[in-house]
Order: C-alpha cells, then sequence, then structure tokens
C-alpha cells in the first residue's frame, strides 16, 4: 500500500487597507497591485509492507536541438517503489565525470523516464566515443549503485 499527500507551506503577507484615491489619478480607470505569495510544496509519502525496487538505463544519445545539445537516457524502473539517485557519465577508466546530476527520481506511477540534459560543447565533444554511466543512490543514503551501462556514442 501507498499513501501520499503533498504538505503546502505558505508565507502569506499582512493584509493592506485600501489606499486613498492618488491626489493625479484620473477618475476613469483603476489600479491594481499585486502581491506574490511564495510558497513550497513537499510529498509526504508513506510505504505499508515490502518495498523493492531495481532500476536500469537504456538508450543513451546525444541529441541536438532547439535549446542546443543534450545527452539523454532512458531509466527504467521495476518493482513496487521508485528509485532516486545521481547520474554520472564519464569516460571508462577516468574517475572524473562528463555529466554529474543529482536527483533524479522514477516514481512508482511511471516505470519509465526519459531523462534530458543540456551539455556544453566541450562536454558533447567529450560524449562522443565509449562512456561508462552509472545511475547510484546519494552518497547520503550509502551511495550503492542502482544501475550502470557501457556505451559507444556516436
Amino acid at each position: 500500500d501507498l499513501y501520499r499527500v503533498h504538505m503546502s507551506f505558505n508565507a502569506i503577507p499582512d493584509t493592506q487597507t485600501v489606499a486613498e484615491k492618488a491626489a493625479n489619478a484620473t477618475d476613469s480607470g483603476f489600479s491594481i497591485k499585486l502581491t506574490p505569495i511564495y510558497g513550497i510544496t513537499m510529498p509526504i509519502i508513506v510505504r505499508k509492507g515490502t518495498v523493492e525496487s531495481t532500476a536500469s538505463l537504456a538508450n543513451p544519445k546525444v541529441e541536438t536541438g532547439r535549446d542546443g545539445t543534450a545527452f539523454s537516457i532512458e531509466m527504467i524502473r521495476n518493482g513496487n517503489g521508485s528509485v532516486y539517485g545521481d547520474l554520472k557519465v564519464s569516460r571508462p577508466g577516468s574517475g572524473d565525470p562528463i555529466l554529474f546530476v543529482r536527483g533524479i527520481g522514477v516514481y512508482p506511477e511511471i516505470s519509465q523516464r526519459h531523462a534530458r540534459f543540456n551539455v556544453t560543447g566541450e562536454q558533447a565533444a567529450m560524449l562522443h566515443g565509449p562512456v561508462h554511466i552509472e545511475f547510484s543512490e546519494p552518497v547520503d543514503k550509502g551511495g550503492a549503485i542502482l544501475a550502470k551501462l557501457d556505451a559507444v556514442l556516436p
């Protein structure tokens, strides 16, 4: 069983009284004052029972479109839980990542996510050829590798 609720917090500003008509205002028309209300909404998820999930990666590509060059990959989730972690793309045998993205999730409502990340021209050049791709838990959760893939990108 999965229970989900979204908790919302808002900074509600103090109310202001209606201002008197300005001395230089005309009789025709009106004015409006907009005050933004800032807030945050957080999902709260409670799972009952055994939660098991696995992840896999497929179809890595370097794409060029209207928004520039991007690295894209399919992230596949199996099981009844979500997978969440960091994506690292590097050259085989190199510890330095070409691309590193934190906090990517594939939640139970979907089994697959098409992830696309804009890259610089320098990153795009380094992405051609053999690459090693890892999707791992965040370091503060243990850093275990959830999925990995070796590919050669044209």
